[in-house]
């Protein structure tokens, strides 16, 4: 059958059990990883960075002949 996302027979989790707990938990420490680690942060904040970013910006957006 098409569209099947879950086996029928999976047993579900409990909202207040321990696995429940561990996976919210996984999820939130993955959040902040991203947030603290994710591509915004690998590129610099200084003045040459921005000015980077703005030539590459602009470089972007100019048509180039193939």
């Amino acid at each position: 059958m098409l569209g099947v996302v879950s086996v029928p027979d999976a047993p579900s989790f409990v909202p207040d059990s321990e696995s429940h707990r561990l996976r919210s938990e996984l999820l939130e420490v993955r959040n902040r990883l991203h947030g603290r680690y994710g591509f915004d942060s690998l590129i610099g904040r200084g003045p040459s960075h921005r000015r980077l970013l703005e030539q590459v910006g602009a470089a972007a957006a100019t048509m180039v002949p193939c």
